[in-house]
Formats: C-alpha cells, sequence, structure tokens
C-alpha cells in the first residue's frame, strides 16, 4: 500500500542518456552547415571592409584635398591579397593612410581600373579612371564576387 501512495520524483539514468545521445546527433547533423554559415560571414565581412575601404578612400581625397589610390596586392600561394589606402603628396610620393590589409577568408584574383590594378580618387572624390572591378574567390566557399566602380564612383557588389 505504501508503494502505491509514493510518488516518482526525477529522472533515470536512462532517459538522460537518450535525452544526451540526440542532443549529440542534432549537433553532429548541424556541424557542417554551421562551418559553411561561418565562411560565408567571414567572406561578406570581408567584402563590406573592401567597400567600405573605397567609401574611405574617397572621402580621404576630398578631405585631404590631394589623390588617394586604394592599391591592391593580388593574392598569391601564400596570402589571399589585400589592400592600402595611400595619399599623394605634392611632390607624387604615396604616403600610406591604412596600413596594409590582409584578406583571410577571400583571394583577391585580378583588378582592373582603367588599365591600373589600383582604384583612385581625386580632390573632389571623383574617381581618377572610368572606374573598373575586382574579382574575388572564397578560400573555403570557391564562390565567386566581383566589386565594381563606376565612372561615377558608385560601388557594387556581384
Amino acid at each position: 500500500m505504501h508503494a502505491l501512495l509514493r510518488s516518482q520524483v526525477g529522472i533515470t539514468l536512462l532517459e538522460t542518456l537518450i535525452v544526451l545521445a540526440l542532443i549529440f546527433t542534432l549537433c553532429s547533423l548541424t556541424a557542417p552547415a554551421l562551418g559553411r554559415w561561418q565562411a560565408r560571414f567571414q567572406e561578406k565581412t570581408e567584402i563590406r571592409t573592401l567597400v567600405e575601404a573605397f567609401q574611405r578612400a574617397r572621402s580621404e581625397a576630398a578631405r585631404r584635398n590631394c589623390d588617394v589610390l586604394l592599391a591592391l596586392t593580388l593574392a598569391d600561394e601564400h596570402s589571399g591579397g589585400g589592400f592600402q589606402i595611400l595619399a599623394r603628396d605634392a611632390e607624387g610620393r604615396s604616403v600610406p593612410i591604412h596600413d596594409l590589409h590582409r584578406l583571410k577568408a577571400l583571394s583577391l584574383v585580378g583588378a582592373t581600373f582603367s588599365g591600373a590594378p589600383h582604384a583612385g580618387f581625386n580632390h573632389r572624390g571623383l574617381p581618377l579612371g572610368l572606374g573598373g572591378s575586382i574579382r574575388l574567390e572564397g578560400r573555403r566557399s570557391q564562390r565567386s564576387y566581383r566589386i565594381s566602380q563606376n565612372a561615377g564612383g558608385r560601388v557594387r557588389v556581384q
């Protein structure tokens, strides 16, 4: 009679093991998707950084009243490439405004701006040429991206 009145409290070891097995299974199924998501997030962050570098170079050209270049370094077997913002002083020398930024998630595979490997802006913030584009590839995802600048200075990601 006492056994019927007593209520069960708590969970058994078997129930705990079943819940842990379910959690482990769900984690193992979502881990590959999480890795792909993280790679795409890093790629998009670096693309935003490059677009912001265009905007900063343009505003620095107008602020400093001189030509400002966005110098691009293409990828090689050791790095994904990078970019640096340089201002041209009165003697025509290039003075760094922003240190070299190396790309980690993307590879900079090509850049053409009116025949030059860099983008630039004049003292009014207008492009130095007719525009151009940068070709990028994801180092892990193999996705291709293109950042283009038109003759008016508008930057687009494709």
